[in-house]
């Protein structure tokens, strides 16, 4: 059964897959929360299936929650199996959620693990271990540390990320476009055959872990490679800096995500547009012109340090 949701939301803690399923883990949408006294990830999100896939939700599945973001890309290969990726990817954000907040939930005798220490690796390694619906998938994970300005960052395949911060022209005061901390690359044995985790796969410790020094209202876009394929970093940055537009404190992230998602998806079916995609197959010896077909998930979310 079919859950129906909204294309992109903003919300503070949320958990939610590509069928529509989601459980809020701490506040409405939409409310504003009270002074935090650690630091919290506020996150909105956009999915747009491929339009073939739609009537399945598509193949992707995400994570948003007060300190952990994460994307999944069920690889589509598996259809010509007769088997659904997207079930897997449901499958592992799910477990991934539920093992990451068992991990840092103080059991009866008050012993548990401060978010941060959670090793990413190990986390995504035991969850794959215990998926088991068919299937393979990309996979990006990010956890904000509770207390100090970190947050860690593990990245597997072709879905990818990239942080920004706003600069400020200190002696005029003005607020400068946002700038690219980092952009993670890809990660793929050869073109479009990224690292993958799952059914027949090497369990993803070849995944790369960074770790960044981040400063209160930066921001994180994660997605699945339905985005990067379509766009430039130029144009991811082009959302940002419109959604900011009248120097309103933050961003409102479900704005972005939307902006985001629907210029991609506007993109992909553009056959006279030279996409990320068709430079990179052009590279590979490959023709692929025009835009990338594909689902689309984006999750954005500004850093919120504690006061």
């Amino acid at each position: 059964r079919m859950h129906k949701f909204n294309f992109s939301k903003a919300v503070p803690a949320l958990l939610a897959t590509a069928g529509g399923y989601a459980a809020l883990i701490q506040n409405s949408e939409g409310r504003r929360a009270r002074a935090d006294p650690a630091n919290k990830l506020v996150s909105g999100y956009a999915n747009l299936p491929h339009y073939k896939k739609k009537h399945r939700g598509g193949e992707d599945s995400w994570i948003c929650a007060d300190k952990m973001i994460a994307v999944a890309d069920g690889v589509g290969g598996w259809n010509r199996k007769g088997v659904d990726p997207g079930i897997f990817t449901k499958e592992l954000c799910s477990r991934v959620m539920k093992r990451y907040t068992e991990w840092t939930t103080k059991t009866s005798d008050g012993v548990y693990r401060r978010r941060f220490e959670v090793d990413l690796w190990e986390l995504l390694v035991s969850c794959v271990k215990e998926t088991e619906p068919r299937g393979t998938c990309t996979f990006v994970m990010g956890v904000l540390d509770d207390e100090d300005e970190h947050m860690r960052v593990l990245n597997l395949g072709d879905s990818g990320y990239m942080l920004v911060r706003k600069g400020a022209d200190e002696q005029k005061g003005d607020v400068k476009p946002y700038e690219i901390l980092f952009r993670s690359e890809e990660r793929q044995y050869k073109f479009n055959h990224p690292y993958q985790c799952g059914t027949g796969y090497k369990l993803p410790y070849h995944a790369d872990v960074h770790l960044h020094k981040v400063k209160d209202s930066d921001v994180i876009i994660m997605a699945t490679d339905g985005l990067w394929d379509n766009l430039y970093d130029s144009d991811v940055l082009g959302c940002l800096d419109v959604a900011s537009v009248g120097g309103r404190a933050g961003i409102e992230v479900g704005e972005v995500a939307s902006c985001l998602a629907k210029k991609a998806e506007k993109l992909s079916f553009d056959k006279t547009y030279r996409s990320p995609f068709e430079a990179n197959a052009e590279a590979a010896g490959r023709k692929h012109p025009g835009g990338k077909k594909d689902d689309i998930t984006v999750v954005v979310s500004e850093i919120k340090l504690k006061q």
